[in-house]
Formats: C-alpha cells, sequence, structure tokens
C-alpha cells in the first residue's frame, strides 16, 4: 500500500508541475506521464480485483454468480476512481495534437 501511495503523490506532483511549464510539449508529456502512472496503479488494482473474485470458497475452482458480483463492492483506492479523468486528460491532449498538424 505505501507504493502506491507514492506513485499517486508522485504522478500528483507531477501534473502540478506541468502547469507551470512554458514550453506546450513538455507540458503535454508531464501530464500524458502522469496519466500513465495513474493507470499502472488502477490497473493493477482493477486486475487484482477481477482475479481475485474468481476462485471459489473451500474446494470450488470457480465462484458462484453472486461471490463474484459480491467481491466487488469497495473500498477502492482513489486510483481507480481517477482512472476516467486521466483517461479524459490524454484524449484531450491527442486532439489538441491532431488538430495542430
Amino acid at each position: 500500500m505505501l507504493w502506491r501511495g507514492l506513485i499517486l503523490l508522485s504522478s500528483g506532483c507531477i501534473y502540478l508541475f506541468s502547469i507551470n511549464q512554458a514550453n506546450q510539449i513538455e507540458q503535454d508529456a508531464q501530464a500524458v506521464s502522469a496519466s500513465f502512472m495513474i493507470w499502472i496503479v488502477g490497473g493493477m488494482e482493477l486486475l487484482s480485483i477481477v482475479l481475485g473474485s474468481v476462485p471459489g470458497e473451500g474446494g470450488r475452482w470457480v465462484a458462484t454468480w453472486g461471490t463474484f458480483v459480491n467481491s466487488y463492492k469497495g473500498p477502492f483506492i482513489p486510483s481507480i476512481f481517477l482512472l476516467p479523468f486521466s483517461i479524459g486528460l490524454v484524449m484531450f491532449v491527442l486532439y489538441r495534437r491532431a488538430k495542430r498538424i
């Protein structure tokens, strides 16, 4: 849990530093790299949730449908909630780059 927090803190700092960049290319690169950091942590958490819900209890190999669905309730880490916003930011950067070309 500590390394996840450090990565999210680092990505937030990179987002803040990218706001003050004078060069537009460096600003976009820093924002996209911070988004990638969020995607790595959030993707690993989503994968662990999905793979953790497959095995059943006791001697079962696969969980029943009710157990499978019940395993998707919270609490979730903040990177899962930040995933849509970071995807929107990267799409905005890509749209702005394509518009200039």
